[in-house]
């Protein structure tokens, strides 16, 4: 499965991008803060639409570095709708949707976990945000490349 994630930094190594030291800085949607994960798109437009909306808006830039993850589609699982917290399409990250992802990093069942994205559910059952645990041991079976510098219409930098 190809997965897209945009980042920060133009000199970053894609090794980087992808080592999960994010999550052990900050807490995400589906992880608690201290913990080795790395957030990802399956589709390049909500990669960008997430990132622009957890932007450094002190900060204007004007392109973005591109990211790709290829990861064997055996090391994917997917979240079952039945599974998802009823609070978790809140606009702040509930407990409930960390608790289930930091239960998921520590099962260690698979290197990525399918979820919803709360910006486009519904619109497409096939577009959903991917988490990578670092820390899985097939891990390493990953591929991962860029950056890839990737221009932004300004006009999204006002929003």
């Amino acid at each position: 499965m190809r997965l897209y994630r945009f980042g920060s930094n133009q000199l970053r190594p894609a090794t980087e991008e992808f080592n999960g030291i994010g999550g052990v800085r900050a807490a995400g949607r589906w992880h608690i803060k201290g913990r080795l994960v790395v957030y990802a798109s399956t589709c390049e437009p909500l990669a960008l639409l997430e990132k622009l909306l957890h932007r450094d808006r002190s900060a204007p830039v004007l392109a973005y570095p591109l990211y790709l993850a290829e990861v064997p589609d055996d090391l994917i699982e997917d979240l079952p709708a039945r599974s998802l917290p009823h609070d978790w399409r809140s606009v702040y990250p509930p407990r409930s949707t960390k608790e289930l992802g930091n239960a998921w990093l520590a099962s260690s069942s698979a290197a990525g976990l399918l979820v919803p994205s709360v910006l486009v559910s519904g619109i497409d059952p096939e577009i959903k945000n991917c988490i990578l645990n670092p820390a899985h041991q097939q891990y390493h079976l990953a591929e991962f490349s860029g950056p890839i510098p990737m221009a932004v219409d300004p006009r999204f930098l006002s929003l």
